[in-house]
């Protein structure tokens, strides 16, 4: 017996839809436009005033740094080693201003005359009470340490204002710790050398000294200055 024929449907577009999978395009372009760009003479300036404003206050924040925690070591003992640390504090202060470095072994009495005239009078006063509260075998207060570390203030204050702004922006780039490693070094080689090429070999290493320090003041007063006129630059 024949079976009966069953027609089929006939195929609609919606079933052809749902054999494909919709994608939601974006318009990716109209979306970039909304972003906000910065022009290019921004970029610019901001790295014309970084890059210097970097070299410079880079370095002298870092032994900014250091200089803040050798002080605090210094005081942190109390009793008669704040006392000796204040003294110690003063001369590298004096040494990193430019005055003159004493001796590696020189007592306090013979750095101070050393120093006396090139800075004040005060500060022979000022070794003789720390050898008195270093040696004097008794406790030191935190007062007489505290008097101490502020009569070195008040020194520093005067010796740098005597010294003149040249020297004291050279002083944030000096670590004396450092310059009493190339005076050792110094002492210990011309030791080796005769003494005609000794006194040579120290006139080269005072000229190159002075050079040094010459074009380290020049570039650094230069980009300084370079950094205030970019500020100041009015923008198109």
């Amino acid at each position: 017996m024949p079976q009966p024929q069953v027609r089929q449907p006939p195929r609609t577009q919606n079933d052809h839809d749902d054999l494909v999978t919709p994608v939601q395009i974006t318009d990716s372009h109209k979306r970039d436009e909304g972003l906000f760009a910065l022009p290019g003479w921004v970029i610019g300036l901001a790295l014309g005033l970084v890059t210097p404003a970097a070299i410079v206050f880079l370095p002298m924040l870092v032994i900014g740094l250091l200089k803040q925690r050798r002080g605090r070591r210094r005081r942190a003992p109390g009793g008669d080693r704040a006392a000796g640390g204040a003294w110690d504090e003063l001369v590298d202060r004096l040494s990193e201003l430019g005055y003159p470095q004493p001796a590696l072994r020189a007592t306090r009495l013979m750095a101070a005359d050393e120093l006396a005239p090139a800075t004040t009078p005060t500060v022979t006063a000022l070794a003789e009470r720390t050898d008195d509260a270093v040696f004097a075998g008794a406790a030191v207060s935190d007062e007489q340490v505290a008097a101490l570390w502020s009569e070195v203030d008040e020194v520093l204050d005067a010796a740098g204002t005597a010294a003149g702004r040249r020297r004291r922006l050279v002083s944030r780039y000096r670590v004396a710790a450092a310059r009493r490693w190339g005076t050792r070094v110094v002492a210990t080689a011309t030791q080796a050398l005769p003494p005609g090429v000794t006194e040579q070999a120290a006139d080269v290493g005072r000229q190159a000294a002075a050079t040094g320090r010459r074009i380290g003041t020049r570039v650094a007063e230069r980009v300084q200055t370079g950094v205030s006129r970019a500020a100041r630059r009015p923008r198109d």
